[in-house]
């Protein structure tokens, strides 16, 4: 796929506080309906991103999830990606890092996020697109 990111990823970027807890962690997950967000601490810098999987894994191994805080489940070695990447270049670079989403920008200014759900919606709709368009003609 030739198609920059920048054309299909979230751009709503949603970032939380490093001491936001789990349970409000949740409900912005919820809200915006994203499956991962960046963690910022105190400056305003990237310092992770935490995903749904990292609050199931915590709900699942800590009873007294309640309390725990962003910065103590957020992966910590998040990649950051230029939006004018191709969609199979940022494929590339999830599966060798075997990750799920890209940060748009750098750790100063994230502008976006991509997942792999949201390359896989873009696929997904271009055939549906290049199949509607063939059966017209």
């Amino acid at each position: 796929m030739d198609t920059k990111i920048d054309s299909f990823a979230s751009k709503d970027l949603m970032c939380v506080d490093m001491e936001s807890t789990v349970i409000e962690l949740i409900k912005i997950l919820a809200t915006v309906n994203f499956t991962a967000v960046p963690v910022l601490d105190s400056s305003g810098k990237c310092f992770g991103i935490v995903s749904a999987t990292d609050i199931f894994t915590l709900i699942y191994s800590e009873p007294n999830f309640q309390s725990v805080r962003a910065w103590e489940i957020c992966s910590h070695s998040v990649i950051y990606v230029d939006a004018n990447i191709t969609a199979a270049q940022a494929c590339k670079v999830m599966r060798e890092n075997n990750i799920h989403h890209l940060i748009i920008g750098d750790e100063n200014a994230p502008t976006g996020i991509i997942s792999t759900m949201d390359i896989v919606d873009k696929l997904h709709r271009s055939k549906l697109l290049d199949k509607s368009t063939k059966s017209v003609a």
